[in-house]
């Protein structure tokens, strides 16, 4: 149970930070007059896979292979509501004329998808589906 709980908060602590950081990279790349595009979601997704693979590789030793993947779905879920939500409040901030709704923005413009497009319903949807699956593993194991 400790090992869920550790994994699922450790994902929560790097989702949000990986939207802090993506929101002052867009905000200070933006705002440079640099003309240096670079090609970065695919490195980012690498880098989130990775992660995610990394907080995850233990649980299979503690616990059931199950709870292992429903643990790794509900993380999946919850990443696009936290991680958006955090990039739209810290771009916000950065620059008060851009995402005025804050973390119930919907991005379409394409440039500025931080982690994958999704309205605020369906992002807000997945979150309350992820915490419906990790509070079942909690309270069934």
């Amino acid at each position: 149970m400790v090992y869920l709980v550790t994994s699922y908060l450790l994902w929560l602590l790097y989702t949000f930070f990986e939207g802090v950081r993506e929101a002052n990279s867009k905000h200070f790349k933006s705002s440079s007059n640099t003309l240096v595009e670079i090609k970065s979601p695919i490195i980012y997704w690498l880098q989130r896979i990775l992660i995610l693979l990394i907080i995850n590789i233990h649980l299979i030793y503690h616990v059931t292979m199950i709870w292992t993947i429903l643990s790794l779905l509900s993380m999946v879920l919850i990443f696009p509501y936290l991680h958006s939500g955090t990039y739209f409040v810290i771009r916000h901030k950065l620059n008060p004329d851009t995402f005025i709704k804050g973390a119930c923005e919907d991005c379409i413009n394409n440039e500025e998808r931080p982690s994958m497009y999704l309205d605020c319903k369906i992002r807000t949807k997945l979150a309350l589906i992820s915490i419906i699956i990790q509070l079942s593993i909690f309270f069934i194991k």
